[in-house]
Order: structure tokens, then sequence, then C-alpha cells
């Protein structure tokens, strides 16, 4: 039982439990909002590869699945403040769930990602090549989700993973973990943290709203190449 005794440390029968409690649950909802959206749209890319690659498969509604899997997520923060509550750990315990669970995510979005972006991309020049039409635009878009996710992610992973490790290392050595949340790299991992969420929300906003020409462009200049076949006379017959 993680009872961690540190100078900050408030528990769930503390006076200042309540407090604590929701700012560590707002944090984490503020992730994993920012999480479903590529939860959303790793879900829908899932239902138009499952219509190609299994057409005979029977197919759920994409927002039940996305529904599905946050419900699936916020079900694990309840049990996470159910254990607090019940005094099985403080506020770092529920900092070290938090740090641990959006590792995890990070790890299966990235995976996820890499997977359904490849086959995404086969799909859609197969597609392009069966009805001669250009789809680089909608290719080029999926690698730059693919490439600002993953990037993301990674971080993400990474960082919550170290910060985890330094958490049980700290715990093991001194019987406290008050050192890492007053320490300089404490400020660091939080810095690094919302800034990428930021920078992350920005890039896909970019790049779902952004424009993009070369079909309209490539098709244009292919109606270029025909010459117009003139209207046939009656003496041509």
């Amino acid at each position: 039982m993680f009872a961690w005794e540190t100078s900050s440390d408030v528990s769930g029968g503390g006076g200042s439990w309540v407090g604590a409690a929701l700012s560590e649950l707002t944090v984490t909802a503020g992730s994993l909002t920012l999480f479903s959206i590529f939860i959303l749209i790793l879900v829908y890319w899932a239902d138009i590869l499952k219509k190609y690659f299994h057409p005979g498969s029977r197919r759920s509604l994409p927002t039940v699945t996305f529904f599905g899997l946050v419900s699936a997520l916020l079900a694990l923060e309840v049990i996470n403040l159910i254990c607090f509550l019940c005094q099985l750990y403080s506020t770092e315990g529920m900092v070290l769930f938090n740090a641990l669970l959006l590792a995890i995510v990070s790890i299966v979005c990235v995976c996820e990602i890499s997977i359904f972006s490849h086959r995404f991309r086969t799909v859609l020049k197969t597609l392009g090549a069966i009805n001669q039409v250009s789809t680089d635009s909608q290719v080029r878009r999926i690698v730059w989700i693919t490439v600002t996710g993953n990037l993301f992610f990674c971080t993400r992973a990474l960082l919550e993973l170290v910060f985890a490790a330094v958490l049980l290392v700290h715990y093991k050595t001194y019987g406290t973990v008050a050192k890492v949340f007053t320490h300089v790299w404490w400020d660091t991992y939080t810095l690094i943290k919302y800034w990428s969420e930021v920078t992350i929300l920005a890039l896909m906003l970019y790049i779902l709203q952004s424009r993009f020409t070369t079909d309209q462009q490539s098709s244009t200049s292919q109606q270029q190449q025909y010459t117009k076949v003139p209207d046939a006379e009656p003496g041509d017959v």
C-alpha cells in the first residue's frame, strides 16, 4: 500500500483532499481530452479500413467504439479516485497512476497510428490508381497526422515513463517523493508536458483545416490534356 508521506502529501482523509484530488483530475482530464482527438481519428480509420480489408464482416458504429474507449479511460480514473479516497495512496500516488496510464495510452496510440496510417495510404494509392485520380492530398494529410501524432505520443510516453521511474526510485531510496516535486526538473517536466499538448493541438487544427488543392489542380491539368472532339457533320456519316 502506497502510504507516501511527504511534506506536500494529502491523503483522502486530509483537510485539503478535495482541492488536491480535483486539481489532479482536472489536469488529467485535459490530457485525456486531447488524446481523445487521436482516438477518434483512429476509430474512424479502423472503420474505413475494415470496410476495404474485411468487406463481409460486421462493422460496429465508430461513435459507439469511441465512447466505449473513452468510457474505459474514465472508469480507470474513477478507480484511481476511489483508491485515493480509500487512502490506499496519496496525491503522489494519483500522479504516478496517471503517469503510467498516459504512458500506456501513448504507446498504444503510436502503434495504432503507424499501422493504420500505412494501411490507409495503401488503400488511397490503390483507389487512386484504379480510378485514375490523384490522392496525393489525402496521403499528405495522413502523413502529417502520422508524423506529428507519433512525435507527440513518443515524447509523452518517454516523459511519463521517466517521471514514473524517478518517483519509484526516490521512494525506494529515500522513503519519500517530496524532493521530486520541489526539484527544478519538476518544472521542466510540467512545461514540456503542457507545451507539447498546446503544440500538437495547434498542429492538428492546422492539418485538419488546411485546404489541399493538389487533386483539383491535377484533375484540371488532366482535363486540359484532352482535345475536344468536333461535332460530326451530316455529310461525314
